[in-house]
């Protein structure tokens, strides 16, 4: 057996990271299973699929009800957070009935010279000095005056978030959903800009799928597995859950982008000596996750299903 062992080769990277990742996901289903029972009611004990007896009688449907769900959400965030609203919602799903459609973040940033200033700085301490003169007893005292320069920069950060069809050539095909710019005065103690002179950047994500999934009159999702497609083996071995799980991967890659660039505009402090709480940008414990994968107990529909829980 130990030699047996001794042969078998070293997990792999993947399998690491997916385990990583598993015990993150459950780390916060147990958290969020902890907040669930303060607000159910006391004689409901809701419980982790893993740790409760059930059965589902469609798993196509539930995949679809959960695909569905996050879909409703993702629109939620894009409506509450971007602003859009019920009317270029529409017009964001008829551009996606012929064309791709996507959202861009633009960002921009100068950092120019402005100005170098001279100033003095006392020293705190002084240095008393006593001798005599002539027979006479005196006393001096003295303080080092330091010479400060202090170079002074003008930055400014624009930046924009955009949703266009196709490439976004022509005025109509696009349409400005935030923007918001600024402007600061750095200092530094040294000649050398705190910032790039000039830095721009750009990050799209195609969300032609979101918007073919939901209903043209209601703009509600309206994802469905083709059950009847050869290559559909299983609930989640599926074109269609396929398609879909790559399109949020993609969404929340451009998310994860777009945060990181607003985080390090949030670093730009014009006044180092009161650094700001940027520990506040990270806690994100409070966002709210509208789906739970959690089972409770139900009243058993004959003799021989009392042990069974419903989902």
């Amino acid at each position: 057996r130990a030699l047996e062992s001794s042969l078998q080769p070293p997990p792999q990277p993947l399998r690491m990271a997916e385990n990583y990742i598993t015990q993150r996901f459950e780390a916060k289903l147990h958290a969020a299973l902890e907040s669930v029972r303060l607000v159910l009611e006391t004689n409901r004990d809701p419980q982790l699929p893993s740790n409760a007896h059930h059965q589902y009688d469609d798993k196509y449907l539930l995949t679809e009800s959960i695909t569905n769900a996050a879909i409703a959400s993702q629109i939620n965030c894009l409506s509450f957070v971007l602003g859009i609203t019920t009317e270029s919602l529409g017009q964001l799903a008829r551009w996606s009935e012929d064309k791709a459609v996507s959202l861009r973040l633009s960002l921009r940033e100068t950092c120019d010279f402005d100005r170098k200033e001279e100033h003095k700085v006392e020293s705190p301490t002084k240095q008393d000095t006593e001798g005599s003169v002539a027979g006479m007893p005196v006393s001096m005292t003295s303080r080092v005056d330091t010479v400060v320069m202090d170079y002074w920069w003008t930055y400014t950060s624009t930046y924009e978030i955009i949703v266009f069809c196709g490439v976004g050539q022509e005025s109509d095909d696009s349409l400005q959903l935030v923007s918001r710019s600024g402007q600061e005065q750095l200092k530094t103690s040294c000649d050398r800009a705190p910032r790039q002179s000039a830095n721009t950047v750009s990050h799209d994500v195609n969300i032609t799928w979101l918007l073919r999934h939901l209903t043209p009159q209601t703009m509600l999702p309206r994802f469905s597995i083709d059950r009847a497609q050869a290559k559909c083996r299983t609930p989640r071995r599926n074109k269609d859950v396929e398609t879909a799980g790559r399109y949020f991967s993609e969404f929340v890659a451009w998310a994860t982008r777009c945060s990181s660039c607003l985080k390090d505009l949030f670093r730009v402090n014009p006044d180092p000596a009161a650094p700001l709480p940027l520990g506040q940008l990270n806690a994100n414990s409070s966002i709210l996750v509208p789906i739970l994968p959690l089972l409770a107990g139900s009243a058993p529909r004959d003799a021989g299903d009392a042990a069974a829980t419903s989902a």
